[in-house]
């Protein structure tokens, strides 16, 4: 499970079994102009270890595709932009 969060209350959910995951993370912008900077949290299945980097950005490029795009409707331009930004 993987969910992202605005970063003022990690410890809660470190509490409850997530992790933070150390890559930088944009929530697009679903205003049509604002990029949120967010946490990424993941919690793994019992006794499974945190997802590789690359992983991750597999992660995000489907939270923008199915999520950002599909439901909220941020155009696949801008969201392939912002992934671009996550590899590096």
């Amino acid at each position: 499970m993987i969910w992202e969060i605005d970063g003022r209350r990690p410890g809660f959910h470190e509490r409850c079994g997530g992790l933070a995951l150390p890559q930088p993370y944009l929530q697009p912008p679903v205003d049509g102009s604002t990029l949120l900077p967010m946490q990424l949290m993941f919690r793994p299945s019992h006794g499974a270890s945190p997802p590789d980097a690359e992983t991750v950005r597999a992660m995000i490029r489907a939270m923008y595709a199915e999520k950002y795009h599909a439901m909220n409707g941020i155009p696949i331009e801008v969201l392939s932009a912002l992934s671009e930004r996550s590899r590096r």
